[in-house]
């Protein structure tokens, strides 16, 4: 039976999937990105270990199905949005894959808003505000911080319109996916002029947008070589990964509702009336049809917090371990909350973690004869000890 090859580009994991024609999931590869935080604040993806983290991923699950991918006749992704990098005339990266956490632009946060002060800004397009989190910020940061890069720049990708360019060749991006990044139109699916001229944007160096689902072709040869995947297999443009959660639980029809966790927790519905009085923390986005929206909130409190805990351990065990470690303990919490107001990458360092993000720090680790998690010791009452402070953190 025919098969589809599905790159997942999560900000925490990426996944490389495989499905039947059925929609039925076959096997499933997980890795980590090899992420850079080349200073504090900072979070990068090197281009060249992005293209090996993708070709280990296919490579380590075509070995999982017998080596034999003969039967893939189309490749597709789920993606991140915001997270982006900066190409010169010849399509070679000139920056690291900059990720949508990254707080570079921090500081530019009050100039970006006032960039972005345009009448009718949020019902052309569907985004409340824009923070230090969106490409656009990160431009601006490059236009004062590196102007040489910037001048060098003569096409910019999201990071699953670079790997579009990787297999096919084509400058092109899904609509959902660039429609949050504040500089789309998304009732014509074209790039806002007036955005562009606020942030000094050229639109030459902005990719085709098309809707999710468009088949464009073909991989290329080189690429289908390079990745060990079929000549004739065709590449079909995903979308964003909320997205995609809601179309995968059949959330594909006006007035449905779904909720994808993922690094953020993520309420989509489905409409086909654009909404011009949202609330503010309401985003609003093409879907896969013309004529159909996304509405879609974002919550923290969602693996994000999972990432930041992992990051602070010595050791940054793999979250397979944490989760293992986690099932040897008995359920429940033990009147221990999470709070839902704290943004992860300001949670602060471990100890901190204690009275920024939990309430009622009530938790105790009961005897059981087993061998209770770090997540339920470095959770018990009283001071969260500092990775690396303990016997506790080589366990």
């Amino acid at each position: 039976m025919a098969k589809i090859l599905v790159i997942d580009l999560g900000t925490t994991y990426f996944k490389i999937a495989l499905f039947d024609r059925g929609g039925r999931l076959c096997d499933v590869c997980r890795l980590a990105p090899p992420i850079n935080a080349p200073e504090p604040g900072r979070m990068e993806l090197d281009a060249d270990a992005f293209t090996d983290a993708i070709s280990d991923g296919i490579a380590k699950l075509r070995n999982r199905v017998d080596g034999n991918f003969a039967d893939v006749e189309a490749v597709t992704f789920s993606t991140q949005t915001n997270s982006f990098v900066l190409l010169d005339a010849d399509s070679r990266p000139i920056t690291p894959i900059v990720l949508w956490p990254d707080r570079r632009a921090a500081e530019l946060e009050a100039e970006v808003g006032r960039r972005c002060e345009i009448p009718g800004f949020t019902a052309t397009t569907g985004v409340p505000q824009v923070n230090h989190q969106f490409m656009a910020a990160k431009l601006l940061w490059f236009q004062n911080k590196s102007p040489q890069t910037w001048q060098n720049t003569r096409k910019l990708c999201l990071i699953s319109d670079y790997l579009t360019l990787l297999l096919t060749g084509r400058h092109v991006t899904e609509a959902g996916a660039a429609g949050l990044t504040g500089l789309l139109d998304i009732h014509s699916c074209r790039w806002w002029t007036d955005m562009l001229a606020r942030f000094e944007i050229n639109g030459h160096c902005l990719p085709e947008v098309v809707r999710a689902g468009t088949d464009i072709g073909r991989i290329d040869p080189k690429a289908a070589e390079k990745f060990g995947l079929p000549a004739i297999c065709r590449f079909v443009v995903g979308c964003l990964d909320q997205y995609a959660g809601a179309i995968g639980v059949g959330n594909v029809e006006p007035g449905m509702i779904s909720e994808t966790t993922g690094t953020v927790l993520a309420t989509v519905r489905c409409t086909d009336r654009p909404a011009d009085d949202l609330k503010a923390n309401v985003f609003q986005g093409p879907a896969f049809a013309e004529g159909l929206y996304w509405h879609m909130a974002f919550g923290s409190v969602s693996a994000g917090y999972l990432q930041w805990y992992r990051d602070q351990l010595p050791d940054r065990p793999d979250f397979e371990q944490l989760t293992a470690q986690a099932a040897e303990v008995e359920a429940g919490a033990g009147g221990l909350k999470l709070k839902t107001d704290v943004e992860p990458t300001n949670a602060g360092s471990i100890e901190e973690m204690g009275s920024s993000v939990f309430r009622c720090k009530t938790l105790e680790t009961r005897p059981s004869g087993r061998r209770p998690s770090r997540v339920a010791r470095r959770c018990s009452a009283g001071p969260l000890p500092r990775p690396g402070s303990g016997p506790e953190s080589a366990g």
